[in-house]
């Protein structure tokens, strides 16, 4: 029988990856994970392959359906899909983690015996490949898919707001000529007003989407429309996407990363937690203290965003001028 997307939803992950068939070489591979693959086999010149379709729901299977159907018109027209897709990809091909993964693997048998090299290749091609193959290297920027996506992605390191107070981003709360993001107090854990410090690359980011999404109510819309804003599980199903498992990162991850780190790099501790609204409230004082430590905090980011690009362009990190003042 054909799936049925209530079928995929309803299905649960087992101890082992079940295959979910819908016909004419297409299936869903469901990992014990809980991460669900499309596949889709076929024979090309007496020869079983298979090609990868890309991961539900972010490919639905409506979509899923359409890329077998294309696939199978190029078998029909005598042509390999597999190596089209590898003929028609285009520059970035060579900075593809699959690219990388063989120039590595290239050095690798040359000092290795013949039967672990054969083991390697075997793992790496049956269990590796055929998953992040695709991914491009660099992390968060090789990201490919929705641009509304990707944008939500670099911004969330730089403002290590909760996920839900990012998708939730308004155009009337942000001020790119000021830098400053006011997230207002019935959007916020805390229930009350709280003001993120925009670095310049922070402004870059929003100034790039701007053109896009200006004329909607959220920064970071649902690509399905309606008025709401990008689902809850946007955010964790790219970052699975890019190959991170839920242990390695999720959206709020970029808070407790924030956290840690500047803590390590000797930032005052109440500046840190006033910009991570977990200050300690007071009945008295907590309509007002929303600006507390502005200064400092605005140093705080914009240092802290500059920080962040040293590490993606692998320079050897020093410490980064000092702690601000308390």
């Amino acid at each position: 029988m054909a799936l049925s997307d209530t079928a995929i939803r309803n299905t649960k992950p087992a101890d082992k990856p079940v295959k979910m068939t819908d016909g004419d070489g297409l299936y869903l591979l469901v990992q014990p994970s809980g991460a669900k693959w499309w596949r889709f086999d076929y024979r090309f010149a007496g020869k079983r392959k298979t090609l990868s379709m890309g991961v539900y729901p972010d490919v639905s299977l409506k979509q899923a359906r359409e890329k077998r159907e294309d696939a199978r018109k190029l078998v029909a027209a005598g042509i390999d899909p597999s190596e089209h897709r590898k003929a028609t990809k285009d520059e970035a091909v060579g900075n593809t983690f699959e690219a990388v993964a063989r120039e590595w693997y290239s050095k690798q048998v040359t000092v290795i015996k013949t039967s672990t090299a054969e083991k390697l290749l075997r793992r790496l091609e049956g269990d590796v490949l055929p998953f992040i193959g695709a991914q491009l290297r660099g992390g968060i920027d090789g990201f490919v898919g929705s641009f509304v996506t990707k944008c939500a992605l670099q911004l969330a390191p730089l403002v290590f707001v909760r996920p839900g107070e990012l998708r939730h981003a308004e155009w009337a709360e942000i001020d790119l000529d000021a830098a400053e993001w006011r997230i207002p107090a019935d959007k916020m854990k805390m229930a009350e007003t709280h003001i993120v410090p925009l670095s310049a690359q922070a402004v870059a980011i929003l100034r790039e989407i701007q053109p896009l999404t200006a004329g909607k109510r959220y920064v970071f819309p649902s690509e399905r429309g309606g008025g709401r804003p990008m689902s809850e599980n946007t955010i964790n199903a790219a970052l699975r996407r890019l190959g991170y498992t839920r242990d390695e990162m999720t959206g709020h991850g970029f808070r407790s990363m924030a956290s840690t780190l500047l803590h390590e790099l000797s930032y005052p501790h109440h500046v840190i937690e006033r910009q991570l609204a977990h200050t300690e409230r007071n009945a008295v004082s907590a309509a007002y203290n929303f600006a507390e430590y502005l200064p400092e905090r605005r140093t705080m980011m914009q240092e802290w965003a500059d920080h962040l690009d040293k590490l993606k362009r692998g320079a050897r990190v020093v410490p980064i001028r000092g702690p601000v003042a308390a």
